[in-house]
């Protein structure tokens, strides 16, 4: 296996891992939030080294024996640079639509929370002690 070989494959794979799964998990998390910026370090991490390994091939370029050679390997790093970009905006949107879920679930246990009957309880004794002073301080 050649050197160019050996470094195109695991810049291959780094992609296939983050299109595949990294990201689409990243999108789909819905919370904790911990787990949610865990998993967006390591995406953010994958795609830096993914990036490195990139600009590893690029200096490679120069290193090829043959004009045809230089050119397929130029060729190949300008589709890993564009892919990095697609990468790089995936991975906001998969980032902004889990907050949007996260968001969404703590404002549903929010809702249901104050919803819950112990609350309302709560809140109507406290209204009704609250009116039971005012109607006491007024009189005095």
């Amino acid at each position: 296996m050649s050197r160019l070989s050996l470094s195109l494959s695991p810049s291959q794979r780094h992609h296939n891992d983050l299109t595949t799964f990294l990201i689409p998990r990243l999108r789909a998390c819905a919370g904790p939030l911990g787990t949610q910026q865990a998993w967006a370090a390591e995406v953010r991490e994958d795609i830096e080294g993914l990036a490195r390994q990139v600009e590893e091939l690029d200096v490679l370029v120069d290193d090829q024996g043959t004009e045809r050679a230089r050119r397929e390997l130029r060729t190949r790093v300008e589709v890993f640079r564009d892919s990095l970009t697609n990468l790089r905006k995936d991975s906001r949107a998969a980032l902004l639509a889990s907050k949007h879920a996260i968001d969404a679930q703590s404002q549903s246990l929010r809702e249901e929370l104050l919803r819950s009957p112990s609350l309302q309880e709560k809140s109507t004794s406290s209204s009704s002690e609250k009116s039971a002073e005012d109607t006491h301080e007024s009189q005095s």
